[in-house]
């Protein structure tokens, strides 16, 4: 998958998600971020990217959301690297296959997520929430 691939659908996945609402108030993109205005003010920041690899997360604006291919590569970074990714109270991270068979997508709050798991069965339960949608190759 290609970065732009990814930049399209979480662009269309945004204005799908709020179709109904009308929440936003406005949209930009810049660099594979996108940042979404509300009309509350809130304000998001997606973060498009095909590895897992390329995200700093100590650079994340607030409210950031990661969007990232469902990749076996993406899911080892997530937890191999769950200690530090779950400090950030305010990260969601999007992990999608436009072609999945299964679920398009599943979404994790780390942070919060760590708070409720036991650590002996962390890996048992991302994995599952990894096998509801198809691995992008």
């Amino acid at each position: 998958m290609k970065a732009q691939e990814v930049l399209e659908w979480t662009n269309h996945h945004i204005k799908f998600v709020d179709a109904y609402h009308k929440k936003i108030k406005g949209m930009s993109e810049n660099k594979g971020v996108i940042c979404v205005k509300y009309k509350s003010n809130k304000v998001e920041h997606y973060y498009t990217t095909v590895s897992f690899e390329d995200v700093d997360l100590a650079k994340l604006g607030s409210n950031p959301i990661v969007v990232l291919p469902n990749s076996k590569h993406n899911f080892d970074l997530l937890v191999k690297n769950w200690k530090n990714i779950c400090k950030n109270p305010d990260l969601k991270l999007v992990f999608f296959n436009p072609n999945s068979t299964l679920l398009r997508k599943w979404v994790i709050k780390p942070h919060i997520h760590n708070k409720i798991c036991d650590k002996e069965s962390l890996k048992k339960g991302l994995k599952a929430m990894f096998g509801t949608v198809d691995i992008v190759d």
